[in-house]
């Protein structure tokens, strides 16, 4: 399953940046769901934003990209 996304706060309302346009991106995710017993699934996810400006933080300073590649766990009882 994936999904596309659009946000944007050019007041800063909600989120302030301090950057020229406020944060406005778009992201996309891809998800994976297994069911690896009966009562038990795993989820893999892939996602990844793009800022208009550099929003997000790395080790090498301020980014345009986020990327993040998760897994969960959950048990039915």
């Amino acid at each position: 399953m994936g999904r596309a996304e659009y946000y944007t706060d050019p007041d800063q309302v909600m989120v302030p940046t301090g950057t020229p346009h406020g944060l406005t991106l778009v992201g996309y995710s891809l998800g994976l769901d297994l069911m690896v017993a009966e009562d038990a699934f795993v989820r893999l996810e892939g996602r990844t934003f793009h800022g208009v400006d550099a929003v997000f933080n790395d080790v090498h300073g301020s980014t345009h990209d986020n990327t993040a590649i998760t897994v969960s766990t959950a048990v039915r009882f």
